[in-house]
């Protein structure tokens, strides 16, 4: 049912038309002339005009709020060129035809607040000159950069509403919430644009909380793979050092843990632990041996039987006797230090033990690097034990759990080769092959001191 006024009772021209309680359809007859049509508060699903309706009304406002449409026929609007205000508030519209609002030049106020809108299309808008768009109350979730574009390029546009929108504070909105703090001041209740997720005001969120889910999941694996790279990287450092340090690592494994299972396996059955070579013109290297290395071998409870050579007492006829002691020891200590290879005795006794260590595999040749040296001025034999790192650096952290670890173990107690038994435990017991008897080496007192 439709009711027609007019603003001047003295013509029959009709300014005004309301129709109300239309179910499903048009009205049969709608006059061009009305200035403005109030369609609002019917049940209009699909709205579509008759094939007789004029194509050029004069109509500058239209109503077509509540009246639950939900799609609108493309064509609709072509012959309203006229219009200044639509309003399709209140209703059940998802979306509009691309081209649906193109022609309406004159158009100043269009509402579209309260529908199913769920993207909003730059298309609709080409060419119009807006002062009032209202899109609040719909489903949009995400706005595009185009659309954001379009906007700042509509320079008639006083008011712009966009509240109570779902909302998504992610990615796809990053430039949303930029351009809202920035250049969205047509925006009226910008600060009542809620995010969805927690409500709250999408311009209190940090733009670096604008993020997707796929983003969050690309930065955990990169995170991820980033945490495995450089812990395996941490891997390959630490098993490089502990490949470069396997040595020392496994000494200091043995002494604290007893760990051994990879130690030489000696013969038991002889009576010195080890036979010492060094070069004794050499003061610092001589002063090291009998003060640190020849005390720490025997300062312990069970203290290693140390045979040593001091060749200024030693006869022509003492050759017998120096290798038959090499031979009586389970090992050989041999010090390399700058002026080792300028003493013909050490050089000759090295070969001596290097040959006897090939023909015996349960006797070993110990070597302890005491200075910097240079490689090429070495015997072969002694360049290729120090190029598989067969070698104690004497001024290592670890030299002395390398000699525990290298050398055999001590038997229980002092091995008098004299049967004396009146030698004290912490007396520093050396024997001489020179004149075949045991000397006191100071007769140093150590302080009792357990090692593993």
């Amino acid at each position: 049912m439709c009711e027609c006024f007019s603003d001047n009772s003295k013509t029959s021209e009709i300014d005004y038309i309301d129709c109300n309680g239309l179910i499903g359809y048009m009205p049969e007859i709608l006059s061009r002339d009305a200035k403005v049509i109030y369609l609002d508060g019917n049940r209009i699903p699909i709205l579509k005009l008759p094939e007789h309706y004029s194509p050029d009304f004069l109509t500058t406002e239209l109503y077509l709020n509540k009246s639950q449409i939900g799609f609108i026929e493309d064509i609709f609007f072509s012959g309203f060129d006229k219009l200044e205000t639509l309003d399709l508030s209140k209703n059940k519209i998802p979306t509009l035809p691309t081209a649906i609002f193109n022609n309406l030049l004159n158009l100043k106020n269009l509402y579209l607040s309260d529908n199913n809108i769920q993207t909003v299309s730059p298309l609709w808008f080409n060419g119009l000159s807006l002062k009032i768009l209202n899109l609040n109350g719909n489903k949009i979730h995400h706005i595009s950069q185009t659309f954001l574009s379009q906007i700042d390029g509509m320079h008639s546009l006083r008011y712009l509403q966009l509240q109570n929108n779902p909302w998504q504070c992610d990615c796809k909105n990053r430039n949303f919430r930029i351009w809202l703090k920035t250049s969205g001041k047509v925006v009226r209740h910008r600060y009542d644009i809620d995010c969805y997720r927690d409500s709250k005001p999408l311009l209190s969120v940090h733009l670096s909380e604008f993020v997707c889910k796929v983003e969050e999941s690309h930065a955990k694996r990169r995170g991820i793979i980033t945490a495995v790279i450089i812990a395996l990287i941490c891997l390959v450092v630490v098993m490089s050092a502990a490949i470069y340090h396997r040595r020392d690592l496994i000494a200091v494994l043995y002494v604290k843990l007893g760990v051994g299972c990879l130690r030489h396996k000696y013969e038991l059955n002889r009576p010195y632990d080890a036979y010492l070579i060094y070069d004794t013109n050499d003061a610092k290297c001589s002063d090291w041996i009998n003060k640190s290395l020849l005390i720490f071998l025997e300062k312990r409870r069970n203290p290693y039987n140390i045979v040593t050579t001091d060749r200024s007492k030693l006869s022509s006829s003492a050759a017998n006797i120096e290798n038959t002691q090499l031979q009586e020891s389970k090992s050989c200590i041999f010090i390399i230090n700058n002026t080792v290879m300028s003493n013909s005795w050490c050089v000759e006794n090295f070969h001596r033990a290097w040959n006897y260590a090939r023909k015996n595999p349960k006797f070993k040749l110990i070597i302890i690097v005491f200075d910097d040296i240079e490689l090429n001025m070495l015997e072969q034999e002694m360049r290729v034990m120090l190029s598989r790192g067969q070698y104690i650096t004497a001024r290592s952290k670890s030299v002395w759990d390398r000699l525990i670890y290298e050398l055999p173990n001590p038997e229980t107690g002092f091995r008098s080769v004299r049967g004396e038994d009146d030698v004290s435990e912490n007396d520093v017991i050396i024997y001489s092959a020179s004149s075949n008897i045991l000397d006191e080496y100071g007769s140093v007192s150590m302080p009792s001191h357990k090692f593993m």
